[in-house]
């Protein structure tokens, strides 16, 4: 009676090694998911963050190579630079980061308007030569008072 007891006791102790066992191996492995989804994500953003550089990059070529860049597409590459940087940072919710990444583009966007030339309408005003590429040309004569 008492062997019986004491097998009795031991199997429960052994089912006890078992489920503390299959406890610690369940545990182990949502560690391990836990971690390897955050590296996912980390990767996802990695990833983003070099696709808007890559963005940026091009951004800066079509600035550099174009004597006039478009300005509607400018406007638009900084909305989607914009959103995407958004997008990044939405989990960590760090408003600061969004912000003052996504004033990359907006600096961009005025350096290219630098390069920009000047609109018929300005130089009127100013009393210089407005010439249209029909090869009309005339001059503002009040503006020309107005600036002596």
């Amino acid at each position: 009676m008492v062997l019986l007891l004491v097998l009795l006791v031991l199997l429960l102790l052994l089912l006890l090694v078992l489920v503390l066992v299959l406890l610690l191996v369940v545990v182990v492995v949502m560690v391990v998911v836990v971690v390897l989804l955050l590296l996912l994500v980390l990767v996802l953003v990695l990833v983003l963050l070099l696709l808007l550089l890559l963005l940026l990059v091009l951004l800066v070529l079509l600035l550099l190579l174009t004597p006039s860049p478009p300005l509607q597409l400018m406007i638009t590459v900084g909305i989607l630079a914009a959103a995407i940087v958004d997008y990044a940072f939405t989990a960590s919710e760090n408003w600061r980061a969004m912000f003052g990444i996504s004033v990359l583009p907006a600096v961009l966007m005025m350096a290219g308007m630098l390069k920009m030339p000047r609109s018929p309408r300005w130089l009127y005003t100013k009393g210089l030569k407005v010439r249209f590429a029909s090869g009309f040309t005339f001059r503002n004569p009040a503006a020309v008072e107005f600036l002596k």
